[in-house]
Parts: structure tokens; sequence; C-alpha cells
């Protein structure tokens, strides 16, 4: 049964090498005693072995199983444990994709209208269309990936290419045809640019005002270096690294720091120009008149947007394969199975570091989630 799985079998954090370092935090805190230490130098001793305890635990695995409540000998409970991180990986970069960034493995075509009821429909295939490009965007930023073609012979720069052209001359032309301004979620989209706009020039204005200061003080310290260089070029005839010269150097030296800084504000501020203009097209494209007597084809909207969906869930499946042969390595053994008592442990430790250590991590916290939402259904259904 269900609970009989989730008592038998425990995951959770923790490193073979943790036995190791308890008894030597033990013996390190017997010594600090005896040693008539101060409370402070004991708490500072404790806050350092239990960080590195912390570190060590949270890069493993340890899988516990109790073979005979489970009514398996050693060698299957063995082959279980085993098992285990194999079929979570396999799980997790199938299904949630987490081999992926997110902005790819968060597209969700469930919420996408498969036939336009109403014009609101219209807006939320634009959002989904938009989000589809982004992710192809972030793909083509992906080597491993940006290649890569479906079954049917697409890439990712393919697609976009064609998700771009669905926009602008199918989806575009029928949305200022279609849509209504008064409609609820055309209303609720245009209250959204406009707090974004107001955040956004907001922290323009904030940009531009540091721009203008920093540019003010630069050409006050360049004021300051001129005149010391007049200055020291008056006594040429003396070659000494006296107050005056040191003076020059840290300034041109602040001069060098505030010009990268500068650089980056200006590169800021672009950045925020183009937001807004991507925001007035946007609030442009709800608010222009509607084209009247003109029209409509939906079915070859839906068609196409249904086309689009099925290339890019294609490449999807391909891009997942290929994280999950690229990802074999997400975690390897510390130490074999060890019989202990009636329980058989298996240790697994992310061979890869943080990243990948925290993906072992979500494997073990969503397994667990898993065994218990089902162990609690079925309460529910008794």
């Amino acid at each position: 049964t269900i609970e009989t799985i989730s008592e038998s079998i425990r995951a959770e954090y923790g490193h073979p090498g943790s036995r190791a370092l308890r008894s030597e935090w033990n013996a390190a805190l017997k010594q600090a005693k005896d040693n008539d230490a101060s409370i402070e130098e004991i708490q500072d001793l404790n806050q350092t072995y239990q960080n590195e305890l912390t570190r060590l635990n949270s890069g493993s695995i340890s899988i516990s199983i109790t073979h005979r409540a489970l009514g398996v000998n050693e060698t299957t409970a063995i082959s279980i444990a085993q098992d285990l991180p194999r079929m979570w990986q396999t799980v997790f970069v199938e299904k949630h994709k987490v081999a992926l960034p997110p902005s790819i493995s968060n597209i969700d075509t469930r919420n996408v209208p498969k036939d336009i009821a109403s014009p609101s429909d219209l807006l939320l295939i634009q959002l989904y269309v938009e989000r589809l490009k982004r992710a192809l965007s972030v793909v083509m930023e992906t080597p491993r990936l940006a290649t890569l073609q479906s079954p049917s012979g697409y890439n990712a720069e393919q697609l976009l290419f064609d998700a771009d052209r669905f926009l602008n001359f199918q989806l575009n032309p029928v949305m200022a045809a279609e849509l209504n301004q008064n409609d609820p979620l055309v209303q609720s989209r245009l209250r959204m640019f406009s707090l974004e706009k107001r955040r956004l020039e907001s922290i323009k204005a904030n940009v531009s005002q540091s721009i203008n200061e920093l540019t003010t003080l630069q050409n006050k310290s360049v004021g300051r270096v001129n005149g010391q260089q007049g200055s020291n070029e008056a006594q040429s005839s003396q070659l000494a690294l006296n107050e005056d010269a040191l003076s020059s150097v840290i300034n041109l030296a602040q001069k060098a720091q505030l010009n990268d800084y500068l650089v980056e504000l200006f590169t800021k501020s672009d950045e925020l120009a183009t937001q807004l203009a991507d925001i007035d097209m946007e609030v442009g494209k709800l608010t222009f008149d509607r084209f009247e007597g003109v029209t409509v084809d939906l079915s070859m909207i839906t068609a196409e947007l249904n086309s689009l969906i099925t290339e890019f869930d294609l490449l999807m499946d391909v891009w997942t394969n290929e994280s999950l042969r690229a990802s074999q390595e997400m975690y390897n053994v510390a130490v074999p199975a060890q019989l202990y008592g009636n329980e058989l442990e298996f240790n697994d430790r992310s061979a890869l570091m943080l990243a990948l250590a925290t993906v072992l991590g979500l494997f073990v916290a969503m397994a667990i989630a898993f065994i218990r939402a089902a162990v609690r259904q079925k309460n529910k259904a008794a």
C-alpha cells in the first residue's frame, strides 16, 4: 500500500561524512570547555561547525529502506535504492523540465484557447505567442539547443520566424478588426500597462538624476586634475611623486570608475526607454480604432495557432531528450548500500556543484510531497 511504501522508504538530506564531522565537533567542544573558553568562543565554534555540517548535508541525499517492512529482500532493497535517483531524474527532467531554462519549461498550452469564442480570446492568444517568442529567443542563445530540429524539420529560429509572421500578418490585423476597448480583459491589460509605465518612468527618472549628478561630479574632478597638471608643469624640472601628483593619480582612477558606472547607467536608461516604447506600442494595439467592415476568417487563426503549438511541443520533446542525455551525471554514489540493523541505507551526492545539488533537493522534496498527497487522498476516500 501507499502507507507501507511511505513508511518504509525515507529520503532526506544527509552525507555519510556527517557522523565524523559531528564527532569532531563534539571533541572540539569538549576541548574548548576544558580550556575554559569564553561563551563567545564556544558560540563561534558551534556556528562554524553548524555551517560546515549544513553545507555538507545540503549537497547530499540519504535514502533509507526498511526492507523487511516493505516485504523485500536485501538485494531488491539495494536495487530500489539505486533506481530511485534515476527515476527522480527521469521524471523531473522529462515531466517538469528542470534541466531547461524556466522561460522555456514554464510555457503552458492548457490555457490557450483552442477555439476563438470571444474577442478576449485573441488577447490570450497574443500573450501566449509573445511568451513563445521569448522562449524561442532563449533557446537560440543556448548553443546545445539552438540547432536541434523537430521530426518535421523545424528548429528554434524557423519557428520564431513563423511566430513573428503569425503575429504581424494574421493575429494583429484580426485584433484590430475584432477587439473591443470596452472588453473587461482589454481594460485590465490597459490598466496593467499604465501602472507598469508609471513604475518604469519613475526608475528612469532616478537613473537620469544619477547620470546628471555623476556628470557634474566628474566635471569638477576633471577641473581639479587640470589645475594640478598646470601647477606640476610649472615645476617640470623636478621629477618627484609629491602629494599633488598622488592626488592626480587618485583623481584619474576615480574618474575611470565613474566612467564605467556612467556607461552602466546609460545602458540602463536605454533599456528602460525601450521598455517604455514597447508599452506604448502595446497600448496602441489595444486602443487603435477598429477596422469596420472587414471580413475575418477566425478558423485560419486557430489552424495556424495549433500548428505553432504542435511544432513547439515537438521541439520541447527534442530539447527535453537532449537535456536528459546531457544530465546523466546529475548525481553519483558517495558510499555503496550498507545494512544498518534492519535498515538498508544508500547515499547519493551531487557531482555538479550547488545548482544540481538544488535539483536533487527538489527531487526529494517533491517526491515526498507526492507520496504524502497520495496518502491523504486515499485516507479521504476511505
